[in-house]
């Protein structure tokens, strides 16, 4: 292959992945949509020396010929947010029925497309009732119509590799990070916000008797920036899973280039090696930055863990960035460093 598609690729995993491919001696083709807003990144696909398609992934527009320039697809646009769109209806064209007019562009092409990679993500379980650690057979539960439509995606990937043939490899990464994000995390909010959306789902493991444990973070809560480390009743840190954008760049090469046939037609999880425990993260980013912390002992135990064995396995993915060294270049990223990592245009 010598040409690469990229959907999303003014995205926060787009840009990346572009400069990547760029660097490995690819041609790509970014497709982007044509709104004002995202003039400005479209330009950083130029100067990344990518050819820039403009379309809209729900009406199909642009998309023929987005796809008859290319070898190869990495399919990683999405919107992730449903206030982003016009309505849920929106959001549901943009994010599957965009997904299906690309894979019929592709069939269209009579199997002249040499690989088609998927980009889903962890939302596909259910983070809050499942037992981790997350495996790709797991049964999928997704909480949010994000998470749906992602499931329908894979669905889309799995008949268009059996009926077609196309060489469709899935993966799904969790929560990526880029620029400042790794800093930005572990915020009470967060906590919060967890705490209260799992207060009337009984089947949660998050789920307690306890009236309003949310009450007890709000009480220690003097800015939103405040520095907490929430504790389960084990005694052990709230545990989260995130994925550096570089690793998951490099989830997205292994699955490009790879020529195992166990690959094909098949899911991968991409995040870092393990899950990141809040106290851990906390604590260095305070150390780092001279920042003060606070505990609270909580009647509930997040705990989110994605298995990358099969992608390891499979792919040869190789997870690089553990969450100190994400914190110490977000940090440096912050100080005006340059990390080789391009800022996302949208915020989580």
């Amino acid at each position: 292959m010598k040409t690469v598609l990229v959907t999303g690729s003014t995205g926060r995993l787009g840009l990346n992945l572009v400069k990547a491919l760029r660097e490995r001696g690819y041609e790509v083709v970014g497709f982007a949509f044509d709104t004002p807003a995202e003039k400005e990144l479209r330009a950083k696909l130029e100067q990344l020396g990518a050819e820039v398609v403009l379309g809209n992934l729900a009406t199909g527009e642009g998309i023929d010929e987005a796809v008859c320039k290319a070898d190869a697809v990495i399919h990683a646009a999405a919107l992730m947010q449903e206030d982003r769109a016009r309505s849920r209806e929106a959001f549901f064209d943009i994010n599957t029925r965009g997904t299906f007019h690309l894979l019929e562009a592709v069939r269209r092409r009579n199997g002249q497309m040499t690989r088609f990679v998927g980009v889903t993500t962890g939302a596909v379980y259910d983070t809050r009732a499942g037992t981790p650690p997350h495996r790709e057979t797991n049964e999928l539960r997704p909480l949010k119509l994000y998470g749906l439509c992602k499931v329908l995606n894979e669905q889309l990937y799995r008949l268009f590799h059996f009926q077609d043939g196309l060489p469709t490899i899935t993966l799904r990464p969790n929560y990526i990070l880029a620029g400042t994000e790794a800093c930005d995390t572990w915020k009470p909010g967060f906590i919060v916000g967890t705490l209260k959306a799992c207060a009337g789902d009984k089947r949660s493991y998050l789920h307690t008797r306890a009236k309003e444990p949310w009450k007890q973070v709000e009480a220690l809560i003097e800015s939103p920036d405040d520095l907490i480390i929430p504790y389960g009743p084990n005694g052990k840190a709230w545990r989260w899973h995130t994925t550096d954008v570089r690793d998951a760049v490099h989830g997205c090469i292994c699955a490009l280039e790879t020529q195992n046939p166990k690959a094909f037609g098949g899911i991968f999880n991409i995040t870092a090696a393990r899950p990141q425990p809040w106290d851990v993260a906390v604590k260095h980013l305070a150390k780092r930055t001279g920042r003060t912390y606070r505990e609270v002992q909580l009647p509930v135990w997040l705990n989110v863990h994605f298995d990358v064995s099969r992608a390891k396995r499979i792919l040869g993915y190789k997870p690089q960035y553990d969450i100190k060294r994400m914190i110490d270049d977000a940090l440096a990223f912050k100080a005006g460093q340059d990390t080789g990592v391009i800022p996302p245009g949208i915020p989580h």
